[in-house]
């Protein structure tokens, strides 16, 4: 218990346990308890909610976060697997993580499709068919479904049945 309470004070609660030793010197002492007042607690920590909102601390972080989100989305789009690309592409196309993005997901699937993916071949060919991201186009649906065909679902080249 006393490692865990370590922990939240130097580690976890460095802002909170600041701005109640600036602002709310009574609050800060309930900390010192041996059983400490957690309804007062999360009433103060209420406050400072409200404080960082207020000072622009919560825009910034969730700024910075979606600029490192996108920085990683950017290194896999130009460099990752195959299949991790795939999976993000689905992610857009399905609304998994975040609000349904049919352009996102078509950009994702094309790029996993161009490195021979046929799952991406096969869910692009779809996105053509019905005008999902991209306008519809039957034609390029037929011919983004006949290049999975002949990779085979799993990126792989399919085995012709005929050769030994």
């Amino acid at each position: 218990m006393v490692t865990f309470r370590v922990q939240l004070e130097r580690v976890n609660c460095v802002g909170f346990r600041t701005y109640q030793r600036k602002n709310e010197p009574t609050e800060f002492k309930i900390w010192n308890n041996l059983n400490p007042d957690i309804d007062g607690l999360l009433v103060s920590f209420e406050r400072y909610l409200v404080h960082l909102r207020a000072i622009g601390e919560t825009g910034r972080a969730l700024k910075y976060r979606e600029e490192a989100k996108t920085a990683r989305l950017a290194k896999l789009f130009a460099e990752g697997l195959a299949k991790a690309q795939f999976s993000i592409g689905m992610r857009y196309c399905q609304g998994i993580g975040g609000s349904r993005n049919d352009a996102m997901a078509v950009k994702w699937l094309k790029r996993t499709a161009r490195d021979g993916h046929g799952e991406a071949k096969v869910a692009l060919a779809e996105m053509f068919a019905k005008g999902e991201g991209v306008g519809k186009n039957h034609s390029a649906a037929k011919k983004t479904l006949l290049r999975s065909r002949e990779i085979g679902l799993k990126g792989r080249p399919r085995r012709d049945p005929r050769r030994c």
